[in-house]
Formats: C-alpha cells, sequence, structure tokens
C-alpha cells in the first residue's frame, strides 16, 4: 500500500480486507496412523513475491483446518520431511468450507553424484527442488558430501525439476529426477 499522506490533507486512510475460504481435513499415514506437524499450505508458486501463501500445521490427531485461501481454483498441499509431498484441487468457496484428507505416503530416495567436467567430484553443492506437478511449492533441498554425493529423501513418485547450485560453478537448471 502508498499514500501519501501529505496530500490534501489526508491523515487517515481505511483498507477493507476480504474473508478468504476455509479447507479443513485430516492427514495419515498409509497405515491410517495420524500424523502431527504436517505443514499445509495452499498456492501455486513459492517464489512470487508481495504473496503469501495460506498455511497451517496439523494437530496430534492429525486434523487442520487453512483459512485465508482465496475463493475459486485453489491448490492445497501437504508437506512432510518425512513422507512424500501430496497436493489435490480443491473449489474454496466462502459460503461453505471444503474437506480434504490426504494419506501421505512414505516417499523414494533420489540419490546421485554431482562432478565436474573432468569427472572430479564436487562437494558441498546444493540441489533444491523447484517445480512438482506443474507447481512451485514443494521444497527439498540438500548439499552434496565430500564425493559429490547426494540423497533426496522421500520424494514422490512423479517427477520433480531440480536446481543444482554452487558457487564458482555454473548451475544446472530444470534438472528432472524420479526415485
Amino acid at each position: 500500500f502508498n499514500l501519501n499522506l501529505d496530500a490534501d490533507g489526508v491523515t487517515e486512510v481505511e483498507w477493507k480486507l476480504k474473508p478468504g475460504a476455509v479447507v479443513n481435513g485430516r492427514v495419515t499415514a498409509k497405515d491410517g496412523s495420524p500424523l502431527a506437524g504436517i505443514a499445509i499450505q495452499s498456492g501455486f508458486d513459492r517464489f512470487s513475491s508481495n504473496r503469501k501463501n495460506p498455511a497451517t500445521t496439523t494437530d496430534a490427531q492429525g486434523r487442520y483446518r487453512l483459512g485465508g485461501i482465496e475463493a475459486g481454483q485453489a491448490i492445497v498441499h501437504a508437506f512432510s520431511e518425512k513422507h512424500a509431498p501430496a497436493m489435490t484441487k480443491v473449489l474454496a468457496e466462502l459460503s461453505r468450507p471444503a474437506e480434504i484428507d490426504f494419506v501421505l505416503e512414505p516417499g523414494q530416495p533420489v540419490t546421485g553424484q554431482v562432478t565436474d567436467p573432468a569427472g572430479k567430484p564436487v562437494n558441498d553443492a546444493w540441489l533444491v527442488t523447484d517445480t512438482w506437478n506443474g507447481v512451485r511449492m514443494f521444497r527439498r533441498e540438500t548439499q552434496t558430501d565430500a564425493d559429490g554425493r547426494f540423497e533426496l529423501e522421500h520424494m514422490p513418485a512423479t517427477p520433480t525439476r531440480v536446481d543444482v547450485i554452487k558457487e564458482n560453478y555454473v548451475s544446472k537448471r530444470d534438472l528432472t529426477v524420479t526415485p
């Protein structure tokens, strides 16, 4: 917001915020047990400037309430460090909460090695997920070890784009990995 308070003697302003839609649900593991502390978030791009994607976490019973979602087509994500991510599309309506339950899979590791053109291992290179299923919300990252080896744990079964970054090296962007 930008308002010049010196112009025309304006000293008071009023901004109106629209109410957001709500999504409720529960997150469980594949065996049916509830998962606490799972990050639930709505959005299409975690890199968008000047935008905060609504977020919450699950309680001890795996339940959540996510508010502040713009009405219309939305995507809701479930993120965990110990499970593969999950996402689903929903029509978010102001008139009634949507119900979305997630069942999280353990996921699979993606392993490999980063080398220079001569085949020498590159240590301390960053690998950061960028896009998964056409959306830029999933974040998983790791660094290579002294042998240039890496492991991205609990990755989804569908392809994920990854960036490899190392100071003084040319970055590799949009590499596709699948367990």
